[in-house]
């Protein structure tokens, strides 16, 4: 990483480090600061002072640092306060101006990640044919909670779960009360109990907010990644984004 992407997003980890005074209170216990402008932030503090409380604040912006006043206008129960500045200077105000557009260039940057940079890529797949007990087999081996179903020209016909696979196996199967067709239903085909709507896919080159709103719109916990001719890529699940958002937050 450049060393002056690396001073940016230092600057951006010390924009949250804030000290206040109220001069009704004196010393407050802050969280952080967030969504600054140069009208004003969120600070979050677990007891805030009254709205229309004058603050004394001391903060840094990028590399500059604010001591100014602000006042509370707008308190959140248990969470903390939305404050405006009161006089800030024109230094103050450059060095939050620069600091909040980097956050939102970095921002913007992060939601057009591929999703290609997330996906998994070593895909176990089983054919409609396949028994459900070849199902349960590859769940037990690779601890996966999705499989693609693929046809006779490896393209990709339909995902299965293993939630779907335990909707079909019969409750009594290797119990004591275990009887003859509940064994049976192992030798159900995967094209008996794969779900039938419409199957929802993803290119590598969408964004993980895209492939986030599309799994968000139609109910589901992943995507398979295709290419054109429906030749399988990859999958990316809820987990992938949410590993990734994670890794995001803690930069």
């Amino acid at each position: 990483m450049a060393s002056g992407e690396q001073e940016r997003r230092q600057a951006r980890r010390f924009s949250y480090l804030c000290e206040a005074r109220c001069e009704a209170h004196g010393g407050l216990s802050i969280g952080r600061i967030t969504n600054i402008s140069t009208t004003g932030a969120w600070i979050e503090t677990s007891a805030p002072p009254t709205e229309g409380s004058i603050l004394k604040l001391c903060f840094t912006a990028g590399l500059v640092d604010v001591t100014t006043q602000a006042r509370v206008v707008h308190q959140l129960l248990g969470k903390g306060m939305g404050i405006a500045f009161q006089d800030l200077s024109p230094q103050h105000r450059e060095a939050i101006e620069a600091l909040s557009a980097d956050a939102s260039r970095e921002e913007e940057q992060n939601c057009q990640m591929q999703i290609h940079r997330i996906m998994t890529t070593k895909v176990v797949t089983v054919s409609a044919d396949d028994k459900v007990k070849t199902l349960q087999d590859l769940f037990e081996r690779f601890r996966f909670h999705h499989l693609l179903v693929i046809d006779e020209d490896k393209s990709l016909v339909g995902v299965i779960s293993d939630r779907d696979l335990l909707k079909a196996l019969s409750p009594f199967i290797f119990t004591l009360v275990e009887r003859p067709q509940d064994l049976r239903t192992l030798e159900k085909r995967v094209c008996q109990i794969m779900s039938h709507r419409k199957l929802i896919t993803a290119s590598k080159n969408q964004t993980v907010g895209q492939a986030a709103i599309l799994m968000l719109n139609n109910n589901i916990s992943c995507l398979p990644v295709v290419s054109h001719d429906k030749t399988i890529e990859g999958i990316v699940t809820w987990k992938d984004i949410f590993r990734w958002l994670v890794r995001q937050l803690q930069e």
